[in-house]
């Protein structure tokens, strides 16, 4: 196994070998700097925990987070990859490597495991990824994601700021959400042109919001200049529903916190619950 599968050299000389060039369409942009590696160890805590891996890619991550975890299931698109994951993986007994689109993955062919979820994350299936994890299609007791700049944010982002919108919330309803660190451009090969950072995400306490929540979301920031009388007008109850949660019918979306966008989705449930009795 190289002995730094973050170095740039190791990196580009073990794809020659195997023929591969990396994917933009997989948004395949490998960790080229071993103190990112670090931090996100740091951030993960899987000391003996089952970890799931999505796009292990080289295997740098990977073969850290078996140093210190109970086993590491990591799921890989790219099947052009396996002769590399081999070679740099063989000699790591706590590691299985599943070569499937982890979007189209069954839960339960991996068993039914609390994981700790790590990713470098292609940019292009980070929002779909989240929610496959948010719905319920998998147990877990974390996931520690490097993520484009833009989409951190946005998950993270407060009421009455331009980052904060229908993810902010769908996301901030089932977890809390804290940006760790910061990551150049510098730190990935190929470099890609934006900066990402390193997010993690763990269950809140909340009671799982109503599946309406994402569909007031929806309407509700299909315009961002709307007042919320005006957006509520395309939602069933929506302007009952917000008398009921002592909303402000003139603020916008973009004003309302957290906890009140889950009120209100619970009063158009209950609205809705009350006219089919």
């Amino acid at each position: 196994m190289p002995n730094d599968l973050t170095n740039l050299s190791v990196i580009k000389n073990s794809l020659a070998e195997h023929g591969i060039f990396p994917s933009r369409r997989l948004g395949q942009n490998f960790i080229c700097n071993s103190g990112a590696i670090k931090k996100i160890i740091e951030a993960a805590m899987a000391e003996e925990k089952e970890c799931l891996e999505i796009g292990p890619g080289l295997g740098a991550l990977t073969s850290a987070l078996s140093d210190i975890a109970k086993c590491v299931t990591a799921v890989e698109v790219c099947e052009k990859l396996e002769g590399v994951l081999e070679e740099n993986l063989a000699e790591l007994k706590n590691v299985k490597i599943i070569f499937q689109d982890f979007l189209k993955l069954d839960p339960k062919s991996i068993g039914n495991l609390s994981w700790v979820v790590v990713s470098n994350l292609p940019y292009s299936i980070s929002t779909p990824t989240l929610f496959r994890f948010i719905d319920g299609g998998f147990k877990w007791e974390r996931m520690i994601f490097t993520l484009q700049a833009e989409v951190g944010e946005r998950l993270a982002a407060s009421p009455r700021t331009k980052e904060y919108g229908a993810l902010s919330i769908a996301v901030q309803a089932s977890c809390k959400v804290e940006l760790l660190n910061r990551f150049p451009s510098s730190f990935f090969w190929p470099r890609p042109k934006i900066e990402s950072v390193l997010v993690r995400l763990t269950p809140s306490e909340n009671e799982k919001p109503l599946p309406v929540l994402r569909k007031v979301l929806r309407t509700a920031f299909s315009s961002r200049r709307k007042t919320m009388r005006n957006a509520m007008k395309g939602i069933e109850h929506g302007i009952e529903a917000l008398s009921a949660a002592k909303l402000d019918p003139n603020c916008r979306p973009e004003e309302i916190p957290v906890p009140l966008w889950i009120e209100l989705a619970r009063k158009i449930s209950e609205l809705e619950n009350k006219k089919d009795i």
